[in-house]
Order: C-alpha cells, then sequence, then structure tokens
C-alpha cells in the first residue's frame, strides 16, 4: 500500500518516498512538470517560468506570452459555465436597460409588464393592461367586407414611427412588415395637428412671434383685440353657465375629473401613445432602417427565416411586426393557403420567436372572418396560438342608415359595430374569463379609433 502527501499531483512526476513506485513514463516521451496555474508550463531545458500578470507578460522577461480566456477565466474563479452566464446575463442587462429607457414602453397597470401602445388609446385600455405586453401577440378578426382592421395595424406602425424619430441619432424601434408592398407602407396615418381652427389659431400665432416691422405696428392694436375678445366670451361664458341646469354641472365635474387622469397619465409618459389622422399620411414615409418589408412568395417557412435574421439584425431595438390579411387569396399564394402544414409551421415559428425574444417582439395579425370563419380549423389553431383575440363585427347597412336618421344632430352616438373580445394577453393565459360579445361597440373616426 503506498501513500503520497497530500500535495503531490496524481500522476506527476514520482516522489523519493520509500516505498512507492514510480510512475510509468513512455520511453523517449519528455518528463513535462505541471505548473501552478497562472505560470508557464515547466519545459525540459528552461527554467521555471514565473507567475504571470493578467494580461500575460512575464514580469522578468517583459516579453507576451498568450494565455487561453478559459485558462483566464479559471484564474479569476469562474468555469466556462460561469463565464457564459455572467456573458448572457450582461447582454441581458444591456436589453433591460435600452427597453426601461424606451419612450414606448411602460408597465401593465395589471401585472408590471412592460407595454407598448397599440396607437389607440380605447384599444389599449380593452386589452386590460394599457396596451400590448412585450413578447405577445394579438388577432384582430373582422366580419364583411370593410377593413377596419387594416387601419388599427397602420396606427400600430405610425406609432412606432412618431417613437423610433423622437431622437434621430438613437433610434429605438424597428418595424416589419409581411406580405405587403412598399406602397402599403407609404399609406401610414400621420399625427393629428388639430382642427382648421387650431391650426388657423397655430398659424396665427407663428406669424405674430416672428419680430417685423409690421408686427410691432401692429401690436398695440393685436392686444386692444384680444383683449376685447376675452371680455366677449367671458360674459358669454358666465351667462351660458347661469342657464346650464344641475345635472350639466355633475356632468361638467366628472368629465373635468378624466382629463385630469389623461393630463397625469401624459405627464408620466408623454411619448406612450399618440392621436393620428387617417386623412394624412406620416411624412417622411419609412425607410428600409426603419421599416423591413418580407415578402411571401417563396412560402411562410422562408418568411419566418428572414423574420428571425431581421430581429437578430437589431438586436436592441424594440421589434414591432404586423401581418396584414393573413392567408388572403389576393395575396398569398395558392400553394401556401393549401398547405395546412405549412400554416401550422409558421403559427408555430412565431409563437416560439414570441417566447425567444420576449423583450423585443410584439405581433398584430389582421384576418377576414368571411374568408376563414370561426368554425375553419384555422381559425382557431391560430386562435389558440396567439395571445389574444378581439373581432369586429360591423353593423349592416340599414342599420347604420337607421342610426344616421336618429342620431342626425348627434353624431357622437352612431357607431360603426360591435367589438367583441375572444381573449385577453396573459389573463387568458391565468385562466380568467375574459370573452365580452356585443359589449363594446366602435367607430373608425378621422382623428381617433372609438372604441365604448
Amino acid at each position: 500500500m503506498s501513500f503520497r502527501k497530500r500535495s503531490e499531483l496524481v500522476g506527476g512526476p514520482a516522489s523519493n518516498t520509500p516505498g512507492t513506485l514510480p510512475t510509468a513514463v513512455p520511453r523517449g516521451a519528455p518528463s513535462f512538470q505541471r505548473s501552478p496555474i497562472g505560470s508557464t508550463p515547466l519545459v525540459p531545458g528552461r527554467g521555471v517560468g514565473g507567475p504571470l500578470s493578467r494580461d500575460g507578460i512575464h514580469p522578468q522577461r517583459g516579453n507576451p506570452t498568450p494565455v487561453l480566456s478559459n485558462q483566464r477565466n479559471i484564474a479569476e474563479g469562474f468555469s466556462p459555465a460561469q463565464q457564459a452566464a455572467r456573458i448572457v446575463t450582461k447582454e441581458a442587462t444591456e436589453l433591460s436597460s435600452v427597453l426601461t429607457q424606451h419612450p414606448g414602453i411602460k408597465p401593465s397597470i395589471l401585472t408590471s409588464m412592460p407595454c407598448v401602445s397599440t396607437g389607440s388609446n380605447d384599444l389599449d385600455k380593452v386589452l386590460g393592461h394599457q396596451g400590448l405586453p412585450v413578447g405577445t401577440s394579438l388577432l384582430i378578426e373582422e366580419n364583411g367586407t370593410t377593413d377596419f382592421a387594416t387601419t388599427l395595424l397602420k396606427i400600430y406602425l405610425s406609432q412606432g414611427l412618431i417613437q423610433n424619430r423622437l431622437i434621430p441619432s438613437k433610434p429605438n424601434t424597428h418595424e416589419i412588415l409581411v406580405g405587403m408592398d412598399q406602397n402599403w407602407s407609404r399609406s401610414l396615418p400621420g399625427l393629428y395637428k388639430g382642427s382648421s381652427k387650431d391650426r388657423k389659431k397655430q398659424a396665427v400665432k407663428e406669424h405674430e412671434s416672428k419680430v417685423s416691422v409690421s408686427n410691432l405696428l401692429d401690436q398695440p392694436e393685436i392686444i386692444n383685440h384680444t383683449a376685447r375678445n376675452e371680455n366677449i366670451n367671458d360674459n358669454t361664458n358666465a351667462n351660458n353657465d347661469l342657464k346650464i341646469a344641475w345635472r350639466y354641472g355633475l356632468h361638467k365635474k366628472s368629465s373635468t375629473e378624466n382629463e385630469n387622469n389623461d393630463i397625469s397619465e401624459n405627464t408620466s409618459y408623454p411619448n406612450y401613445n399618440n392621436q393620428f389622422d387617417i386623412t394624412t399620411t406620416i411624412i417622411p414615409s419609412p425607410s428600409l432602417n426603419e421599416l423591413s418589408i418580407i415578402p411571401i412568395k417563396l412560402g411562410l417557412i422562408n418568411a419566418l427565416r428572414q423574420i428571425e435574421a431581421e430581429i437578430k439584425r437589431f438586436p436592441k431595438l424594440l421589434i414591432r411586426l404586423v401581418i396584414p390579411s393573413f392567408l388572403n387569396p389576393m395575396f398569398y399564394p395558392i400553394n401556401t393557403i393549401n398547405s395546412q402544414s405549412e400554416i401550422n409551421f409558421f403559427l408555430l415559428g412565431l409563437r416560439n420567436l414570441l417566447r425567444k425574444y420576449n423583450d423585443q417582439l410584439t405581433v398584430l395579425i389582421s384576418i377576414n372572418l368571411d374568408l376563414y370563419p370561426r368554425s375553419n380549423p384555422i381559425v382557431s389553431i391560430t386562435e389558440n396560438l396567439l395571445d389574444s383575440v378581439i373581432e369586429l363585427k360591423p353593423f349592416e347597412p340599414a342599420l347604420y342608415e337607421l342610426m344616421e336618421k336618429v342620431y342626425k344632430k348627434q353624431p357622437t352616438k352612431i357607431k360603426q359595430g360591435h367589438l367583441n373580445i375572444h381573449k385577453l394577453p396573459i389573463l387568458s393565459d391565468l385562466g380568467m374569463m375574459c370573452i365580452k360579445n356585443t359589449e363594446y361597440s366602435f367607430k373608425n373616426d378621422i382623428i381617433r379609433y372609438f372604441i365604448n
């Protein structure tokens, strides 16, 4: 029975202790001696090297010697697995810091998850989180021949463009459009700049703010004229207040409370949500660095690979993905529409991308229920694999005409259809009953997408 000292390496050179056998060394092989970590190996014919510095430079010779990264990590006390975990943690920290500083991200009022705005303040409230949580998807179903869902998709993209252009030197959002051409992206709505009266007043203020001889000469007259108008308006308002009944006073009080709540939300997150005018287009139109267009002529599997490649190109940006008119024969090839396996593969791959890039990616998809009813297996699978589902159900033309006649003097009460909720993000996965039919109505107005 042989004993070795605790400091003696197993497999190293044999010790001179009596009673021990020397280790077998192949004939002709050089006898290397292990060196401690951080020092040069002992080679026959060379002296014992001293410990290396952190940069791999010998303190006595001054010549650089190569040091492997894993050897340096072990010398610092980290294993390769721990070092890989540190790298992943560092990247996640950098990404989270970028997202927390993003002007278009706001915590959910229910789960505190980061959310992005859909571009419609009313739709953000309907989703329950005051927005769409990052890493989730929204399916918009629509009945009939109308195209209200496309308006929501365009507003969603316009919201991302406005936030991305806040600081031109520091982009924060990238958008991906699947299945459409560049003409579709050029029709995104622009910001609402107020009514015609507001625009005229703004133009007058800008003209008056300019320093010129005519403005200086006309300034006293303008001041007197504005003072007279203010006195007249104050008198008329006082008379109107005397004529208003007590119930209108209560209505005025509730409206002021709502306005105060909206003001407090806007001051906390001023760039989270904007108001858009669907009669105008955003200027300048989105460039290739802001919006990527992915065709579907080569099939959905190829489109899925391109989507992931685009996400990898922008690892520190928020990604807004839009798929309008999903599986519409006008835009999708017949072979793709008839291939159930390819459709399932695409939907599963899209869900995996949402879980993989759950700190970057949000998805909006629209589908027509006249082409694919809810009883169709394609729609059932799509609803199960996506995180939230709403349905736009426009009124019949006869009913809409009747509403126009009844509410001729109250145009704000005229609605265009019902909005049904079948699934909400995060909440439905937790088991909450979120189905609501014919409880909400919508109206696609020029300046806002109203949902009541």
